[in-house]
């Protein structure tokens, strides 16, 4: 059976429609297949952005419209609803400010825009309120298949802890700088790695003292102070008065309290210490002890002048009137005074008057006869006066001899019988 050319014509492009319509499933296939491939990529980026813990978001068109945002971006700016708002509506300028124009500017130029440690508030997750919190914003342009700017992403890394840790250490770094006392850290071998102003003045090193040998810093033994560092080391404190040697060799008291440093896991990194001056305290303290020794001499003096008063009633004759009870220290300092009153005086007679004196013992009795001897060998004589009668009958019980000494029965006699003898003269 022939076939027309008619037949032919047709049979031909019925085989060319049937190869394009296999070509058209063919790429059918492979369009559905790039297409399950991409909806896979975008379905993997976008579990890994939402799953990311750090805030990430996606504004779309000039007006910054939100068409994406992670739950760690939803979460930290407590906006739950901001998917299909735009930024101007969601945040308050106040809230983060100068982030809108940021944005904007990013959007319009189609650079990337950072801001390092910008400052925002946020509401508290747990309490509601608003605190400060810092964040490494990163701005990028998104562009579409053209290059043409589409929208703008963001990335926020969380540097809270970190600034407010910045702002400890900015603080404590001023404290110890200014400080009046000398501060200085030291590696566990003894090498300074920091030492404020106040310790390199104390020490006359200037910035040299930073890497020099702590052991070159004391006038003391090293073994001493290798063992002072071991037990800072092993008990973590030490507070106690060491000397320091300062540069030009000149050394000077200090009190330090030294203490050590861990890392997180207990190990010992360094060791550090507050050094105090007491150079002008213990100055202080001697001059204290002088002034304290001083009055303690004016008021042995005074109370020797009380306790053994001299009194002069003529150019030639001096009273000491004694009262109460005599000790062996009093009767010392009646011995002195005696003596250097005479020889102050240039007395040729002393009278000892005893009516205030309670007891008289062998003790007392033997004072009397050696003040009488050694008045005598300065060319004078005692009168001792105001015997009571008990004290008489204990004089003759002890067996004492008063004869080398004149006697009278009161103050009032003595006197008399002296300035007549001093009339006669």
């Amino acid at each position: 059976m022939t076939v027309s050319g008619e037949d032919a014509v047709q049979n031909s492009m019925m085989e060319a429609l049937q190869q394009e319509n296999r070509d058209l499933r063919e790429q059918l296939h492979q369009l559905k297949h790039e297409r399950d491939a991409l909806q896979a990529r975008y379905q993997w980026m976008e579990a890994m952005l939402q799953q990311s813990h750090i805030p990430i978001c996606f504004w779309s068109g000039a007006d910054q419209m939100y068409v994406f945002a992670n739950q760690a971006y939803l979460t930290r700016t407590a906006k739950p609803d901001a998917i299909g708002k735009p930024l101007r509506q969601v945040f308050a300028e106040d809230e983060v400010p100068g982030l809108m124009d940021l944005v904007e500017r990013c959007y319009r130029e189609g650079e990337t825009q950072i801001i390092p440690e910008a400052f925002v508030w946020l509401e508290n997750e747990e309490t509601g309120e608003r605190e400060e919190l810092w964040y490494n914003l990163i701005h990028n342009p998104v562009r579409n298949a053209e290059g043409d700017v589409m929208g703008v992403s963001l990335f926020a890394m969380d540097v809270t802890k970190q600034v407010r840790l910045a702002k400890q250490f900015h603080i404590f770094h001023a404290l110890v700088e200014n400080a009046a006392d000398g501060i200085g850290v030291a590696k566990s071998d003894g090498t300074i790695t920091y030492a404020n102003p106040a310790y390199r003045q104390m020490l006359l090193y200037g910035n040299e003292l930073v890497g020099s040998n702590i052991l070159d810093s004391y006038a003391e033994p090293a073994e001493k102070m290798m063992a002072l560092v071991q037990h800072v080391t092993e008990s973590g404190y030490w507070q106690g008065e060491l000397t320091y040697q300062r540069k030009d060799g000149s050394t000077f008291p200090g009190m330090l309290s030294a203490f050590s440093i861990s890392n997180p896991a207990g190990q010992v990194q360094a060791v550090a210490g507050i050094v105090h001056d007491v150079t002008e305290q213990r100055r202080q303290e001697a001059e204290r002890t002088s002034f304290q020794q001083q009055l303690i001499e004016v008021q042995r003096q005074a109370l020797r002048e009380l306790s053994t008063p001299l009194i002069p009633i003529s150019d030639d004759v001096v009273i000491m009137p004694l009262i109460g009870t005599i000790d062996s220290n009093r009767a010392q300092m009646v011995m002195e005074t005696l003596l250097e009153g005479i020889a102050h005086y240039q007395a040729e007679l002393v009278i000892i008057d005893i009516t205030g004196v309670i007891v008289v013992d062998t003790q007392v009795a033997q004072t009397f006869i050696q003040a009488a001897q050694a008045v005598k060998l300065l060319g004078a004589r005692v009168m001792l006066t105001g015997i009571q009668p008990q004290i008489a009958q204990t004089l003759v019980h002890l067996g004492v001899d008063l004869s080398t000494i004149e006697t009278r029965g009161s103050l009032q006699a003595g006197i008399t019988a002296a300035l007549q003898h001093e009339f006669r003269s």
